[in-house]
């Protein structure tokens, strides 16, 4: 036999021998035997030999069904699912304590979110009250830095110029002057979209570089406006999480006067993070990166004709000896052998022509590391 059956059997017998005793109580009842009700304010009856073992209970008789009906219910609920007793209260025992560690954590949390919204309400009366007060302020602030920026901005430009004027370039080489015989750049304005315009084919059909003083000039100046733009975000960011304490710590830190209110430390806030979101406009970032990626493009060209100068060397040398050899046969004039003894010492200045210039390019990298956007840190 199944166990579910046995279980419902078992129930069923249960329920009969408890609901005798209710109908024998009811008879007795009727028929005079209920004694008074004790001091204890419950009622009893005397059992004839039938009901000797029969239990007491209370009159409240629909309460008692409707319990009985219930357990019942459940009783059979168990024995469907096949769920112990013991099983079932284990598990009502847990789910018991996650509701109540539930409900606790909830309630937490909603007077967490009313303390919160009661300071923000707070602030913003305080707000409210002194909104002419922060206005004049921040617009105040605001014009009074971006002239410091400005004035930042303007004086490394000023100072580059005046020293490029009378500076000496890489190795010892005068700024302005042409390294190893190549003709003259053309006039550099220092603008990193313009330079490309710079680079063109002459008439001897050779690359007319810029002028590595040039270059360096024109990454220094970028490095200037480029530096001073993220320590001053450096800064504002710092001097913002400091004004995001509270009004206590910044008195007792000395970063606010003893006298300050909450709406003056709400001020100073708002101000700094204003200036910060203005200060984007003024990023020189991006015009730093594009110069230095110029510089780099122009260096793997000028390696390229390195290669190109070697190739070309080595072709008019391997010339000059065939001529040479068919000369000694007879096969061509002494014109043949002078020109193409000419044409190979041409092939060797230009390979040493482009060799140097790119040795000059590629120092401007190893010199001065710092002209190189990636290597800044804001820190510093």
């Amino acid at each position: 036999m199944k166990p579910r059956t046995i279980t419902s059997m078992f129930v069923t017998l249960w329920l009969l021998l408890a609901i005798n005793p209710l109908h024998a109580w009811q008879a007795d009842a009727v028929s005079g035997n209920e004694k008074k009700p004790d001091s204890s304010g419950f009622s009893f009856f005397q059992p004839d030999s039938n009901q000797l073992h029969a239990p007491s209970y209370t009159p409240d008789l629909d309460s008692q069904i409707k319990q009985l009906k219930n357990e019942l219910e459940s009783l059979n609920g168990d024995a469907r699912s096949d769920i112990l007793d013991t099983d079932r209260k284990a598990v009502r025992y847990i789910v018991e304590r996650m509701f109540d560690t539930r409900q606790q954590l909830q309630r937490l949390e909603a007077q967490r979110m009313r303390l919160k919204l009661q300071k923000i309400e707070a602030n913003l009366d305080a707000r409210e009250k002194s909104r002419d007060t922060i206005i004049d302020q921040r617009v105040k602030k605001l014009i009074h830095r971006q002239d410091q920026v400005e004035t930042t901005q303007e004086g490394p430009s000023l100072r580059n110029e005046t020293a490029m004027s009378t500076s000496i370039g890489l190795q010892g080489l005068p700024a302005a002057s042409t390294p190893i015989g190549l003709p003259g750049p053309p006039a550099f304005t220092g603008d990193a979209e313009n330079k490309s315009s710079q680079i063109h084919r002459n008439s001897g059909a050779s690359i007319q570089w810029p002028q590595p003083g040039e270059i360096v000039k024109d990454l220094r100046q970028h490095r200037d406006f480029g530096t001073a733009f993220l320590r001053h975000q450096k800064l504002l960011q710092s001097r913002i999480e400091r004004f995001s304490a509270s009004l206590e710590e910044l008195k007792r830190k000395g970063f606010l006067d003893s006298n300050a209110l909450e709406k003056d430390r709400l001020a100073e806030l708002e101000s700094l993070r204003d200036e910060l979101a203005v200060s984007q406009y003024g990023n020189k970032l991006p015009d730093w990166k594009r110069a230095w990626s110029t510089y780099q493009s122009r260096l793997r060209l000028l390696k390229l004709d390195v290669e190109e100068a070697k190739l070309a060397f080595e072709s008019r040398t391997m010339q000059n000896e065939r001529v040479r050899n068919m000369h000694e046969t007879g096969f061509v004039s002494i014109d043949e052998v002078q020109k193409a003894a000419s044409e190979l010492t041409a092939a060797r200045f230009a390979l040493l022509r482009a060799e140097e210039l790119l040795k000059l390019y590629a120092d401007i990298e190893t010199q001065e590391p710092d002209l190189n956007p990636d290597s800044f840190k804001a820190e510093k």
